[in-house]
């Protein structure tokens, strides 16, 4: 990644450009919101889309609703309203000499068309409807600018066949975007004309959507090419190491038979706290030179804290919990809430904690909600779950003689 403006800065000042002022159309909104990957709003939106009838009908509607389904992977239970708005649409006339345009130019809601479409069933005519519209939407724009590439997007969610021969001409930070959202399967060698684009903000001023797609871009990008730029870290580039960690255990070894002649069987076994910690320091301490472990705090009265691994350059401590069968997330949750306070008190250099929690009990359907719990809470810079993989699952496990020192069994 090229030198530029400092990537921090640039980051914060795409955040704030992606806040959607009062006013703003309700399909704009849903786009922002879901190129943001945020959650909660969906349900309001459709309900919004549901209690617009008669001449309260936009077009816009039906696509805040396309988001809205994208973004909780399924239509609503009544997909009606949605229906309704679509047959509506589709028998309006489009593209006639001295009338305004405003479908035929908004790209946000075509693509938004486009996924409330592939949610619903049975929709056959819509999607053929659709195909047509965007075929002549398309020759009213140069290619590669903001709405061609939105509604090239819309083409390929229609009929994913056609990335290929619509990649070329799509404006390449939207490519990297939607690359991250999942609706393209790469955006080829577009990486460092769409990096230009971010640094320089290309349309900024265009609104939230824009700003929000360059922002996806922007995370998108430097998570690719994070490995270039580690000279210069933020406590965001440690964010996307953790995040990245449960893919890690993909080559963890854990063997069934001496993979040489000469070997013993191997396996690395993950027992309790200390071994995450030691994981982790086996991760973080080639990339982070000033990576320290288990030093005590500040007293708090009769209290000494002590953290498991801090970054000091950052301000950043990590915190490592290890959940085992039996112990509830609600319970790891007050635990690292307590920490937060103890840690970044006032009187301390912390500003931002990181928990990684090993779950020994591989209970991902606890996950989602747990991590949404720990989000919420105030100087928790991320949180990630790491889930004991099946083939390290063991049988005839002997049972444990004692607690290690200083080990709650937790």
């Amino acid at each position: 990644m090229s030198d530029g403006p400092d990537l921090a800065c640039l980051r914060r000042t795409l955040e704030g450009r992606a806040e959607t002022p009062e006013g703003t159309p309700a399909h704009l909104k849903a786009f922002t919101w879901w190129m943001l990957g945020r959650r909660g709003w969906e349900v309001d939106i459709l309900n919004e889309v549901s209690s617009a009838t008669g001449a309260g009908k936009l077009p816009d509607h039906a696509a805040a609703a396309g988001f809205a389904c994208h973004s909780l992977g399924h239509a609503p239970h009544d997909s009606t309203p949605i229906q309704d708005h679509l047959e509506w649409l589709s028998a309006r006339q489009y593209f006639l000499p001295n009338r305004p345009a405003h479908l035929e130019r908004d790209g946000v809601a075509v693509l938004g068309l486009s996924l409330a479409i592939t949610t619903l069933t049975d929709v056959g005519e819509y999607r053929r409807w659709l195909n047509e519209f965007i075929t002549r939407a398309l020759g009213a724009f140069p290619v590669a600018t903001w709405e061609s590439s939105l509604i090239l997007a819309a083409r390929i969610v229609l009929d994913p066949t056609r990335e290929a021969a619509a990649l070329p001409t799509m404006s390449p930070e939207v490519a990297v975007a939607l690359r991250a959202k999942g609706l393209l399967g790469s955006y080829g060698t577009k990486g460092a004309t769409a990096w230009n684009a971010v640094a320089g903000m290309d349309g900024l001023d265009e609104g939230s959507g824009r700003a929000a797609t360059l922002l996806v871009a922007f995370d998108r990008l430097v998570a690719d090419s994070l490995p270039a730029r580690l000279a210069n870290v933020e406590v965001e580039d440690v964010r996307r190491i953790v995040l990245a960690l449960p893919r890690a255990m993909k080559r963890w070894t854990w063997d069934d038979a001496p993979k040489t002649p000469r070997s013993a069987v191997g396996r690395w076994e993950i027992e309790n706290e200390y071994h995450v910690q030691n994981m982790l320091w086996a991760i973080l301490a080639p990339l982070f030179p000033d990576l320290d472990d288990e030093e005590y705090l500040k007293s708090l009265g009769q209290l000494q804290p002590r953290y498991d691994l801090a970054i000091p350059s950052l301000d950043l401590i990590i915190e490592v919990k290890f959940i085992r069968a039996g112990k509830s997330f609600s319970k790891v949750i007050g635990e690292i809430a307590e920490d937060v306070t103890l840690y970044l008190r006032s009187d301390t250099p912390w500003r931002h904690l990181i928990p990684v929690v090993w779950d020994n009990s591989s209970r991902t359907e606890e996950h989602y909600e747990f991590l949404s719990g720990l989000r919420k809470i105030d100087g928790i810079a991320e949180a990630v779950v790491i889930s004991r993989p099946a083939r390290m699952m063991r049988q005839n496990r002997p049972a444990r003689s004692q607690k290690a020192p200083n080990d709650s069994g937790d």
